[in-house]
Formats: C-alpha cells, structure tokens, sequence
C-alpha cells in the first residue's frame, strides 16, 4: 500500500518555494500509505537525480533547485527488500536505450524471480519486486509507448508505475493499483497522487481547491504520456490476466465470501490473490494473518479490510472486538 506523488509544472508558472511546498504536503497527505521510506525524482541541469531516504516523509526537508518543474514522489510500505538498504526503496533509476529514466511502483508484483530466470537478467542487490519492471524496460532499445507495455504485459500482481525520463516526459502506467491525476491547465501545472482522498487533502492545505481544474481519467491498461509541454498522448497494453482467471479481480470486488474462504485455505498454494496482498500488506503493519481471518470469518468484507489498513487503530479496534465477542453482528 506504497503511494505516487507529484507535480508537472510545465508552463513554469511556479516557482521553487511553491514546487517544495506541494512536494511536502503531497508526501506527508501520502504517509497513511506509507512510512517506511521516501523519494523523489526530478531533472536539474540536463542530468536525472533520485532522492530518496528509508525515513517517512516528515523527517525528511524537501529542497529541490531552482529550475526544476516536473518531481515525481513515492512514499513505501515496505513489502519486500529492507527500506534500511536505501537501495530498495523507490524511485528505482534505469537506463534504457540511450534514455534514463526513474521509476515509481505502488502495488506488487509477484513473478519477479520467474521473469528473471525466464530473460536471463543479471542478478542484483536491490531485493524489491518493483526492480523486474525496470530490468524488463533497460531490455529495450529505446524508452517509449511500446516498450513500456512489452514490458508491463509480462507482469503478475497489481500495479501502477510513474516513469519520468530525462527528458521530463512523465508516463503513468495504471493497472488496477489507484491514482488520481488533476490538471490545472489555466495555471499550467498538473498534480497526482495515489488516490483522491490523498489528492483532495493535499489540495485543501495548499488552497488549490479554490481553483478551476479537470480530473484527468485513467483506466486499467491504459499508458499516459505528459510532455514536458504538458501535451497528453496515450497508448494501452493488454493487462496480464492472472489474477482474473483465479478469480480474484483486485479492482472488480467480483468474489462473494464463499470464494474467500475458498481462496484462503488454499493460499499456501496460490502465487498470487487478493486475500494474500491483504495479509502481506497487513503484516507489515503488525498485524498477524490470524487476526485479519477473524475478521473474514466476522463477516467483514475484504475491500473493507483493505480500507481499515490505512488506519491502523481503528483496524486494532475491531480486531479486539472481535476477539472478546466472537462476532462484530453478535
């Protein structure tokens, strides 16, 4: 439950105070998805750099330099790879054709080690399951629309990926993972985070709710390209269809409780579901796998589930609840 930030300035209306000043306020709307780790990546002087830090984002004091526009963020919780090897946490910098680029994941991905063997790719330290989609990517000669989804077809979990190269051309991968993306187009700039509640948050603190702007629609399968001119061009990839075939449509919510039981007492033998994204999300909070089966087996819906992971005490409520009366309905 990682999230995506960041701001496109392309009509260079906002200065470097303003561009910091978004930057902190997207990140710290961003921390109930994630605390373990921060970064970001922008362009300064024709050359590409990533900041990150395993510190969640109010430790952390955003300084970007005069002249940048376009900052990409990312905010972590920590799935897989240690965020105390900063070499794990995101963004994730590539190099594909005579193009470098930086890349973003919220989601996970669970064919990594497959798709490694399979194209016979390097081994590496950096242990997160993001790092295939850049391995993938630096496979191609160059750093566009096709390449990008040749890449993404491959791929088994869920997913959304921002990828800004040096050029400050920004693509938005989306797969079923969420994001949201507003377009100031009178005041030139565009704004995006993982979910709108993120984004309308940030949007209130800054003041930017007063003003006139468009939500730009984004669906699973689709590829966004922004211009560093702030022009869109859009192209699709097919999805890998993995998780629908087992039955566990992330975004749909296609399962009745029946299936979830089904699919947890056979989740030792699944690659991927949607119950174990929950409990793996779950764990990295403190939580035990026994506790969220006791809400399942309570009645609560999993999307529900998913949604009292981002607030942590509220979750630890219902759990000792349940734990002391058997059944929230009882």
């Amino acid at each position: 439950m990682c999230s995506l930030f960041g701001i496109l300035n392309y009509a260079n209306n906002l200065n470097k105070d303003q561009i910091n000043t978004i930057i902190k306020v997207l990140a710290s709307e961003c921390e109930e998805r994630g605390v373990d780790a921060t970064g970001i990546a922008y362009n300064n002087e024709n050359r590409l750099t990533v900041y990150k830090r395993p510190l969640p984002s109010y430790k952390i004091k955003f300084n970007v330099p005069n002249g940048v526009n376009t900052v990409m963020g990312h905010t972590r919780l920590t799935t897989q790879g240690l965020q105390k090897y900063n070499f794990n946490n995101h963004p994730f910098v590539g190099h594909c054709g005579n193009t470098s680029y930086a890349l973003a994941h919220n989601g996970i991905i669970y064919n990594d080690e497959i798709l490694r063997d399979k194209h016979n790719l390097k081994d590496t330290q950096i242990q997160t399951d993001t790092y295939i989609a850049v391995q993938l990517i630096n496979e191609n000669k160059s750093l566009d629309f096709k390449s990008i989804a040749k890449s993404v077809e491959e791929l088994e979990g869920y997913f959304t990926f921002t990828i800004l190269d040096d050029e400050n051309n920004l693509y938005i991968v989306k797969g079923e993972s969420p994001l949201a993306i507003y377009h100031f187009k009178k005041y030139g700039f565009y704004i995006y985070a993982s979910t709108k509640e993120i984004l309308n948050k940030a949007l209130n603190r800054l003041g930017l709710n007063k003003f006139k702007y468009s939500e730009i629609k984004l669906f699973e399968g689709d590829i966004l390209k922004i211009s560093n001119k702030g022009k869109l061009s859009e192209y699709e990839y097919t999805p890998n269809d993995f998780l629908n075939l087992l039955g566990y449509g992330y975004g749909s919510y296609s399962y009745d409780r029946s299936g979830i039981k089904s699919q947890k007492s056979n989740a030792d033998d699944m690659e991927c579901s949607y119950y174990k994204i929950i409990v793996e999300y779950a764990r990295g909070l403190g939580f035990e796998k026994k506790e969220i089966d006791q809400l399942i087996d309570a009645g609560f819906e999993i999307e529900f589930i998913e949604e009292l992971l981002n607030d942590p005490d509220e979750l630890s409520m219902y759990i000792s609840y349940i734990s002391s009366k058997g059944d929230v309905y009882a």
